[in-house]
């Protein structure tokens, strides 16, 4: 299922939730959480079967809407979608992550400007393109940080 085709499961007239980072990890839950609290949620992520599996898990309110937020139109066509799909958005939870775990002078600039890219200007660009429709309805954005840089593992240093 796909945000340009989301059948039944945008019906309704709850509120609307965007959660990226939505295939797994905290933005799976988080979008789990929303559906059990009767939100309409549109679950973003690069499209995949584990995005699909973990829709159909949310529940029958949840749907996937895949979308690369490293391309700026991949988040505005998800949007745009999920918009005209539900008829509003009420809130954006900003929650994909690429970053892989280890010290932090073990990453290339390469791997630092993918974590960018995914975190920081992904978030920007699905706020930009969420903003007329999170203005109409007078709705919110919860952007999700990392705490990798103050909690300890096993495989940094002391």
């Amino acid at each position: 299922m796909s945000a340009d085709a989301p059948g039944d499961r945008t019906a309704g007239d709850g509120p609307v939730a965007v959660v990226t980072g939505a295939s797994e990890g905290i933005g799976r839950a988080i979008a789990r959480r929303l559906a059990a609290d009767r939100y309409r949620v549109a679950m973003v992520a690069r499209p995949s079967a584990k995005l699909d599996a973990a829709a159909a898990e949310a529940g029958p309110s949840a749907f996937a809407a895949g979308c690369d937020v490293t391309r700026a139109a991949d988040a505005e066509r998800a949007v745009a979608a999920v918009a005209a799909a539900c008829g509003r958005i009420d809130a954006l939870v900003n929650c994909a992550s690429a970053t892989r775990t280890g010290a932090a002078d073990s990453f290339t600039d390469d791997e630092w400007v993918q974590a960018f890219q995914v975190k920081v200007f992904g978030a920007l660009r699905m706020m930009r393109a969420a903003w007329p429709h999170l203005a109409a309805a007078r709705g919110s954005v919860v952007n999700i940080g990392g705490i990798g840089a103050r909690a300890r593992r096993a495989t940094r240093s002391p």
